[in-house]
């Protein structure tokens, strides 16, 4: 009856998705976060206060304390997630050129469930006002 036919009953499209509860999702990032700083990949550092927003001068400061994603004895390089309470503008400026260091708040990654991005990244830096709310966040109910 149809030209080319017809399929009874054929596939209508739909998502398969699933949702973590909260509950295990929070416990995802906090094993994360004890996951980095038991591998010793958690820095922390007082504040991301930058004087410039080149890329130039964030690629400094990583070549001078020995962060640099793009070091030349490693193959690959590492990756730099830093995790700030609110976005930085210079360090977001200064990051967003370089394809192996991130800036995210840590409300983002907290709201998200993240672990991805933390267990993605080689080296965690996170400000002293993030480990606040990080803890805050994530302490027991």
């Amino acid at each position: 009856m149809w030209s080319k036919g017809g399929v009874a009953h054929g596939p209508r499209p739909r998502s398969h998705a699933t949702e973590l509860p909260r509950q295990i999702q929070v416990l995802g990032v906090r094993t994360a976060l004890a996951t980095k700083y038991a591998q010793n990949q958690l820095v922390l550092v007082e504040n991301f206060i930058l004087d410039i927003h080149k890329t130039k001068g964030l690629l400094e400061i990583l070549n001078k304390n020995a962060w640099d994603p793009l070091a030349k004895e490693r193959v690959q390089g590492h990756s730099i997630l830093f995790m700030s309470k609110d976005h930085q503008l210079n360090l977001d400026l200064a990051s967003r050129n370089l394809q192996r260091v991130h800036a995210l708040t840590a409300e983002e990654i907290f709201e998200a469930g993240d672990v991805y991005n933390i267990i993605g990244h080689e080296i965690l830096m996170m400000d002293l006002e993030a480990v606040d709310l990080m803890e805050k966040a994530l302490k027991f109910i």
